[in-house]
């Protein structure tokens, strides 16, 4: 049904935002693999700012890099996928997508697209054998945190949310 390539990987740049690009990726990895058999949809930028503080520029990126560049991808390979009848698709969503925090309305409606976006798929895309799913992280401490301006509340409730782990990751 499928094929295990060890130890071979392509990297392909890609603007997840440019069509034309998404199509680039999947033709070279169609070319170099002959299949696609797991999607793994991970991008996404954030702003974090007051709904009249937002401008139009802000919520088209963030809505073009975490939703629309993840649906334009997945549509791309679907076709392979259904062919085949097997595929798995996996949305990294966030608990921002299902739970509110202040001053995070463009990437909560983002997010919340993604989650939805991957349980339609998982009910189109059944009836081939194609698993659609998200994972919906928690906060974790990367470099957007600086880039984006986390304000000392968020990181203090990200303290809070720390302690409730039972790893203490």
């Amino acid at each position: 049904m499928f094929k295990f390539i060890s130890g071979k990987s392509l990297f392909v740049r890609t603007d997840i935002t440019k069509s034309q690009e998404i199509d680039g990726l999947v033709e070279k990895t169609l070319t170099e693999y002959g299949t696609v058999d797991i999607l793994a949809n991970n991008a996404g930028v954030a702003v974090l700012k007051p709904i009249e503080e937002c401008s139009l520029e802000e919520w088209d990126r963030v809505h073009n890099v975490d939703l629309r560049g993840l649906w334009y991808l997945t549509r791309a390979v679907v076709k392979t996928m259904k062919e085949k009848r097997y595929g798995k698709i996996i949305n990294i969503g966030s608990t921002t997508g299902v739970v509110s925090f202040q001053n995070q309305f463009v990437y909560a409606a983002a997010k919340g697209g993604v989650v939805n976006l991957a349980r339609e798929l998982g009910c189109e895309l059944a009836p081939y054998n194609i698993d659609a799913n998200a994972i919906c992280p928690g906060i974790i401490e990367t470099p957007i945190y600086g880039i984006i301006g986390v304000s000392m509340k968020v990181k203090e409730n990200a303290a809070g949310f720390l302690k409730e782990i039972p790893l203490n990751g």
